[in-house]
């Protein structure tokens, strides 16, 4: 299966793994949390969850997806969704698709649909800003992995969830009005990259 990803991708993968030792050890302790959860049920299903459901959580719920094929675990579910629905941010897009992904854009004006691929004949998601609580994400049985750099009582209570997981990560949204704008997506991109499949290394490598 992990052959089947793009080559970019797939690329950019082996690079974020080879960089697993840059990760602190700080961070590698909060993400035992994920990891143990991983290995606690045969169906994995996370969601990633921040505020407006538009740039971290969506880097996190790719990045989860792209791990879960590149360790043969399809089985994994992933979902996002925020206190509020708004659009996923188009550096953020930009940021995956640098890595090697593909999106297609839906025809929706406010809040696009967007059709993640990670290689031709492999399952795709779909990534657009929703509440926790949508209908497209689990209600019952799963994991919530908060991702707001705030305190996590900051980040909201998702009724439904067996277990909870914050996992912190600097909002690029500061660099919005920066030249540093999309260098800035680009490196939060590779670190939940990197720290993504780093747990799901220790569950399934």
């Amino acid at each position: 299966m992990k052959r089947q990803l793009y080559p970019k991708l797939y690329a950019s993968i082996l690079d974020l793994l080879d960089e697993s030792s840059s990760i602190p050890q700080e961070r590698k302790d909060i993400l035992k949390s994920l990891t143990s959860y991983l290995t606690s049920t045969t169906s994995p299903k996370l969601t990633f969850v921040c505020t407006h459901n538009s740039r971290r959580s969506h880097l996190a719920q790719a990045w989860a997806w792209a791990a879960a094929l590149y360790f043969q675990k399809p089985e994994i579910s992933v979902f996002s969704g925020g206190t509020e629905a708004t659009a996923l941010f188009p550096q953020a897009g930009s940021a995956l698709k640098e890595a090697g992904f593909e999106i297609q854009v839906g025809p929706e004006l406010r809040n696009p649909k967007h059709m993640l691929r990670t290689g031709g004949q492999l399952p795709q998601i779909v990534l657009f800003s929703k509440k926790f609580d949508d209908a497209a994400n689990p209600s019952s049985d799963f994991c919530v992995i908060t991702v707001c750099s705030e305190a996590e009582k900051e980040c909201p209570f998702v009724p439904g969830a067996t277990h909870r997981v914050h996992i912190p990560y600097e909002d690029p949204k500061a660099f919005d009005d920066s030249p540093k704008k999309a260098s800035a997506y680009l490196e939060r991109s590779r670190q939940i990259g990197r720290e993504m499949l780093w747990a799901f290394a220790q569950a399934y490598g």
